[in-house]
């Protein structure tokens, strides 16, 4: 038994990652809280996502509306809640490090938004997945 730096009460500790490669020792109270606030900023930042891409698809007054909707890609996700759950079950973006460290991308340009042309990929890798312009 230790003492939790977070609460300052004596229980048996677990580890966990709060950033990449940055851990803290809190107790089984601690961590939940801690997982419950990690999760809705997770689900916080895929949905400013998904609203990004929706916007850049469909609005002619986003700045980069030519490069996607002027170019007839589109958003083929029915609601954000099916983006959502893409992102994390099947990409396994589970984890609010990881989804900040990486970029969700379409593995192919011209392709849609939609399930099987998405990827979670490092920034690096993202930009030199580019199309080819004059």
């Amino acid at each position: 038994m230790k003492i939790c730096k977070h609460c300052g009460k004596q229980k048996t500790l677990h580890k966990i990652e709060i950033a990449k490669n940055c851990f803290r020792f809190w107790c089984d109270t601690c961590c939940e809280h801690y997982n419950k606030w990690q999760h809705k900023k997770l689900i916080h930042c895929i949905r400013s996502r998904f609203h990004n891409a929706v916007s850049r698809c469909t609005d002619g007054s986003n700045i980069n509306y030519h490069n996607y909707g002027g170019r007839g890609i589109q958003c083929k996700f029915e609601n954000v809640d099916d983006y959502i759950d893409h992102i994390i079950n099947d990409l396994k973006g589970n984890t609010f490090v990881k989804i900040r460290e990486l970029d969700i991308d379409r593995i192919d340009n011209n392709g849609h938004y939609e399930k099987g042309n998405l990827r979670l990929i490092t920034r690096s890798e993202n930009l030199k997945n580019r199309r080819k312009t004059i």
